[in-house]
């Protein structure tokens, strides 16, 4: 089998090494798609909990209205710093 890098032949090995290698970088490419995709679901996590954060503290301020008008400031706070399930 002739073992090429970026096009480029760089030498050959017996099918089965050739075969054995090839599983391996396939195995590899797969962890890091998955690596990528945990990044992105942390990434998108991270978005939402900014998001919750600036809406709770919208509503402390006085620029946005609380859906429960009995919820006093530290209540929002405290709902805005529960994680959510």
């Amino acid at each position: 089998m002739e073992i090429t890098v970026e096009g480029v032949a760089v030498g050959f090995v017996e099918d089965d090494v050739g075969n054995a290698i090839c599983k391996v970088i396939d195995a590899y490419k797969e962890e890091i798609a998955e690596l990528e995709d945990a990044r992105k679901m942390d990434r998108l996590v991270h978005e939402a909990e900014k998001q919750r954060l600036k809406e709770a503290l919208e509503i402390i301020a006085g620029r946005r209205q609380c859906l429960d008008n009995l919820m006093s400031n530290a209540d929002i706070a405290l709902a805005a710093l529960q994680e959510k399930e």
